[in-house]
């Protein structure tokens, strides 16, 4: 049985390991907050797009986006026109439902749908009914990735059919913590984002204060832990990260980090070579790869994620 695997555009990983797991990626739509811009921006993951996203935003201050989430009419053009022909059921990983509206579209979308699917595929001689299934990552960034990475693991490599992949992913995205930053926290005021409702009214105040605040993500809880100058935030994270696995090894054996930015300007810090030579001790590797530019417009040009399991 092959099984379509599909995540979207915000799911970070290097592009290398998608193609090498045959996975497909929903792109993502921004959707502009001036209202005398109708323009919808496209969010494929691809250099191009992401490379204009990154230029836009360099060129205007006030980062007008906003993310709607998955392209429901890709999904659909995708689902019925070429998915259903060529496997036999499609495993959709999308980002926490409780922070991204990718999740209720897709099952949406899909609920309507799916009486159509079962009839075009035994127009075209086709056995069996076609499933649609939904799981939910409970992750973002960098954490999104690595959930997508032991699902295309589980299957590709490991055999697990799309029956019993729900259980084995449910523990496993429960393990993953991730930790991020966001240079622009005044965006995500502005959007009202629901992550905040979690902090209570201190931390929320303490955000106003300046700085870049640094963020964990943990079994979809989400918590401030720290504030750092925003021109350090990014060695306060690393470093986070590496006091982190002083404490305990990693249980999962890579390390998924992303950036809004040129990779270079991660690569050549002292913080980050020593995570990659603590983690290559502990018998894992570290893997690095360009923020969405969804997820950049939303948190701000220079923002990191790592996500690890311990």
């Amino acid at each position: 049985m092959y099984l379509t695997l599909l995540t979207d555009a915000t799911c970070d990983l290097p592009s290398s390991v998608i193609t090498r797991f045959e996975a497909k990626v929903l792109p993502t739509i921004l959707e502009p907050l001036n209202r005398s811009d109708g323009t919808l921006w496209v969010d494929d993951r691809s250099h191009k797009h992401t490379q204009a996203v990154y230029h836009r935003m360099t060129e205007s201050k006030d980062k007008p986006w906003r993310s709607l989430g998955g392209d429901t009419d890709a999904f659909i053009l995708n689902l019925t026109d070429h998915w259903i022909y060529h496997s036999d059921s499609l495993q959709v990983i999308t980002p926490a439902q409780a922070w991204s509206p990718t999740h209720q579209k897709l099952r949406e979308s899909s609920f309507v749908v799916q009486p159509e699917l079962d009839q075009r595929r035994e127009a075209a001689n086709l056995k069996g009914h076609y499933r649609v299934r939904l799981l939910d990552s409970g992750q973002l960034y960098a954490g999104y990735g690595l959930v997508m990475h032991e699902t295309m693991d589980l299957h590709r490599e490991h055999k697990v059919s799309i029956d019993k992949l729900r259980k084995p992913l449910d523990a496993f995205r429960k393990r993953v913590q991730m930790l991020y930053s966001c240079p622009d926290p005044g965006r995500l005021h502005r959007l009202k984002d629901p992550r905040f409702e979690t902090l209570g009214w201190l931390k929320q105040q303490q955000l106003r204060l300046g700085g870049t605040p640094i963020f964990s993500l943990h079994d979809d809880q989400h918590n401030l832990i720290e504030r750092a100058p925003r021109k350090q935030s990014v060695d306060h994270l690393l470093n986070r990260i590496l006091e982190e696995l002083e404490e305990r090894r990693i249980t999962y054996r890579v390390v998924n980090v992303s950036y809004a930015g040129p990779l270079a300007e991660v690569r050549t810090r002292p913080l980050f070579r020593k995570l990659h030579e603590v983690v290559l001790h502990q018998g894992g590797h570290v893997w690095l790869s360009t923020m969405s530019a969804t997820s950049a417009v939303e948190l701000g040009r220079g923002a990191l994620s790592v996500a690890f399991v311990v």
